[in-house]
């Protein structure tokens, strides 16, 4: 699974379908992070969301964790001028990748959870989002829900048809990630921000230890 294809257009494409809910919905409970924060950023595509970052909260170092080598160049690109860009580390690669010892202050994860099967989430994505937290740490979790109505059981299916044709994404309907984080997996939910009648949700948690 990779995006090199899409990368150069998906910008594009995502305010074409969706105008700038995305965004708002990527950045909505940004506000509620702590200052001076060690930071992850997985896929965090074309960079702009880091770019806001940068530019909102100073923080003292992030991750940019990323698995398009294209969607990586566009980010470094964007905020290689940036006076804190110095403090951003690019890294291509997955979860699977990341150094088992280090920890975060913040992870952010957008419109990544929905490139998963139920299970993969459940037993290996979520407990290695887990323990890259340090406790009390906070993750926001932006991404689409699963639909309730024609409209979003149709965009929902012509999403993964396309993505699955462009980028070999694996699954062919959204897994209830907010049902999955309300069992024991050792997240609190602090904060929710709802868009496109919950079609697009994001979820503030805290770790619990």
């Amino acid at each position: 699974m990779t995006f090199d294809r899409v990368a150069p257009v998906y910008d594009r494409l995502a305010s074409l379908v969706f105008g700038n809910t995305l965004r708002q919905a990527q950045t909505a409970l940004l506000y509620q992070l702590p200052a001076d924060a060690s930071i992850l950023l997985i896929g965090g595509g074309t960079g702009w969301l880091l770019d806001e970052l940068l530019r909102s909260h100073s923080p003292r170092r992030v991750v940019y964790l990323e698995a398009s080598r294209k969607m990586l160049g566009i980010a470094r690109d964007r905020v290689w001028q940036h006076p804190l860009a110095g403090r951003v580390y690019f890294q291509h690669g997955t979860e699977a990748d990341l150094d088992i010892h280090e920890r975060f202050d913040v992870i952010l994860i957008p419109f990544v959870v929905d490139l998963f099967p139920t299970p993969l989430l459940r037993d290996t994505f979520l407990p290695r989002i887990y323990h890259a937290l340090v406790p009390h740490g906070f993750c926001i979790i932006t991404d689409f829900t699963p639909p309730t109505t024609w409209w979003q059981q149709g965009l929902s299916t012509t999403m993964y048809v396309f993505f699955k044709i462009m980028a070999n994404v694996r699954p062919w309907k959204l897994p209830d990630w907010p049902k999955l984080l309300k069992q024991d997996m050792g997240f609190i939910l602090r904060r929710e921000k709802t868009f496109w009648n919950r079609f697009i949700v994001t979820h503030l948690y805290q770790r619990t230890q």
